[in-house]
């Protein structure tokens, strides 16, 4: 997760710095965080993943991350 949250930082430092130049590149991010990303008509680039540290329960069922559970 660390290390994915580096690439991430780097990744936009990047694109920040490029940003005045170009628009921004889902596939460029997506492969830089290691999962795919959307961009939306107005140019915001999406990510998500897994959140797998966190346990949760509703009703005393265990959701798993898959439920909705992402960051």
């Amino acid at each position: 997760m660390l290390q994915k949250l580096l690439l991430l930082s780097v990744g936009i430092a990047f694109i920040l710095i490029d940003a005045a130049h170009a628009a921004l590149d889902a596939d460029a991010i997506g492969k830089v965080v290691g999962v795919k990303a959307s961009a939306s008509p107005d140019g915001v680039v999406r990510v998500t993943f897994p959140r797998n540290e966190v346990n949760v329960t509703v009703d005393g069922i265990a959701m798993k991350p898959f439920a909705g559970l992402s960051a």
